[in-house]
């Protein structure tokens, strides 16, 4: 049932005979306050019990839910935001890279608009082991998700302090905090539209403008010291364009359906979906051209 049902549905038998007088506005009305209370239960099912206070810069915290999952809140001010973050961690899933399960409400609550994720069990943050022994071996794994980061524009995939990213106990690593993807800066404000449809990051990854990153890309031998990109990671980046063009049939305009069809259930709006779609058009298209053929 949807919203408009919801509203309709508010009307009862009695007050079904005289259904034809309401105005449109009232039956609006009637509907914005069905969709309210649904936010206010929606809100407290996942706020039952409150762990922990925020580890980020946006508003938030760790709570255990009334169905015994524990998820990390986000309060965003931007509907953009929650909207991006949910849609990044679902193309880091169908492209194969781990995110975590992750929701949205596509309405405002009265803390802003929610986004949630599930906490995962960390072994340790992506910092913790860089220097390490296995560091490279865990760098890498983290690259296989680089084709991804340069799709969506995530800005902050690794984090400032490679807090962003974590190790689980079978070795995997999950990318945890995704508030920098798509339209958005990590701690808000929007990014300058004259880079939504680049891919800038291909070389700022690699850069001391974004170094962070350039030490993961280091480490897994993806880089020299200069910033050049290695062989290494020459075949790597063209092994994750060819998963990419398989998993779309190499036309990104499926993949630009599936984006649609997951942006609407979210609070963004009309034309800041249409930004985050043509996103991932341009951006495929440019790393297409930049990896060159099969």
């Amino acid at each position: 049932m949807d919203t408009l049902d919801l509203g309709l549905a508010a009307l009862t038998s009695d007050e079904a005979p005289n259904a034809s007088s309401r105005t449109v506005a009232g039956v609006l009305a009637m509907t914005a306050a069905v969709v309210g209370l649904a936010a206010v239960k929606w809100l407290s099912d996942l706020t039952a019990q409150r762990v922990a206070g925020p580890s980020g810069s946006n508003p938030g915290g760790v709570y255990l839910g009334k169905d015994g999952v524990k998820r990390y809140l986000k309060f965003y001010e931007d509907p953009a935001q929650a909207a991006g973050e949910q849609l990044a961690n679902r193309i880091y899933e169908w492209v194969g890279v781990d995110a975590p399960k992750s929701r949205t409400y596509p309405e405002a609550t009265d803390r802003g608009y929610v986004f949630a994720s599930e906490i995962l069990p960390c072994e340790h943050h992506l910092r913790d082991v860089l220097d390490g022994p296995e560091g490279a071996t865990y760098a890498r794994r983290f690259l296989d998700g680089f084709v991804a980061d340069v799709l969506i524009g995530n800005w902050d995939a690794v984090g400032l302090v490679h807090d962003n990213a974590v190790v689980l106990p079978d070795g995997r690593v999950v990318r945890v905090d995704n508030g920098g993807a798509f339209l958005m800066r990590a701690m808000g404000g929007r990014k300058p539209p004259g880079l939504l449809n680049d891919i800038t990051e291909y070389e700022v990854f690699a850069s001391s403008r974004n170094p962070s990153y350039q030490a993961v890309m280091r480490k897994a031998g993806w880089v020299d010291r200069s910033g050049r990109e290695t062989p290494l990671m020459k075949r790597e980046v063209a092994s994750q364009m060819d998963r990419l063009r398989s998993l779309t049939g190499d036309d990104p305009e499926r993949l630009a359906g599936l984006a649609s069809g997951l942006l609407k259930e979210t609070s963004a709006t009309a034309a800041d979906r249409a930004r985050m779609i043509e996103m991932l058009k341009s951006r495929y298209r440019l790393l297409d051209q930049r990896v060159g053929a099969r």
